[in-house]
């Protein structure tokens, strides 16, 4: 237990004491010494930016602060092993950066660090993942060997309105074929070149396709890919 902090997804502090009361509460729990505790919390709500918000209660911080408070408190007692539970789950962009960062601090001081996460751009920035369906691991290892692994071939598609696009190339190609990112799409088709094959498929439906390229998968491409499987 002194090796390991442990983050849960849902925020599990107690909302009527302060960030600090909260800290010296998580001091207590784990044993830290009274002249160790105070220079670690001066630490932790520096590079946390909550040292402005010491006297503030913790029911009433931001979504982004929150989990920034509970991550302190999993850190109070300096542990090699930290694991997080969907860490940003419902956090604004910005403090999922800042979230980030902080974790990237922590690693490059040697906290090895195991965590869940819903979103692909944070599972990239591991070392290793192990992609999950259902319970079930599908692929595990480095973000380059899982996309290696990929078969098939991806189709950038830009074209007016998206939309009805991608239900055009979903009723063609298949709903698991089919992502959107933002103002294009990614159509992924075992045929090595059927760039003429989906032009014709919007022009038939009278949409015009405004660009269209191969790309290389990502990882996000790569986890669909497994899930056809």
């Amino acid at each position: 237990r002194k090796m390991i902090g442990y983050m849960p997804q849902k925020f599990s502090l107690y909302p009527d004491l302060t960030v600090r009361e909260n800290l010296c509460f998580y001091s207590d729990l784990f044993g830290v010494q009274k002249k160790i505790r105070m220079e670690k919390m001066k630490t932790l709500l520096g590079f946390s930016r909550l040292d402005r918000f010491t006297h503030f209660r913790a029911g009433a911080l931001s979504g982004g602060m929150k989990q920034k408070l509970a991550l302190c408190c999993a850190l109070i007692h300096t542990p090699r092993l930290l694991i997080l539970d969907e860490p940003t789950t419902g956090v604004d962009p910005v403090s999922r950066r800042e979230f980030w960062s902080i974790l990237s601090s922590l690693k490059n001081e040697g906290v090895t660090i195991l965590y869940s996460t819903p979103y692909m751009d944070e599972a990239s920035l591991a070392d290793r993942m192990a992609l999950m369906h259902s319970g079930r691991i599908l692929a595990e290892g480095t973000q380059e060997e899982i996309i290696r692994n990929f078969r098939g071939t991806i189709y950038s598609v830009r074209g007016d309105p998206i939309q009805s696009l991608v239900r055009v190339f979903k009723n063609r190609f298949g709903t698991e074929n089919v992502q959107i990112y933002g103002d294009r799409l990614h159509i992924s088709l075992e045929e090595g070149n059927a760039k003429d094959l989906i032009l014709k498929e919007a022009s038939d439906k009278h949409f015009v396709i405004n660009h269209i390229e191969i790309v290389p998968a990502g990882i996000e491409d790569a986890f669909v890919g497994l899930l056809k499987g």
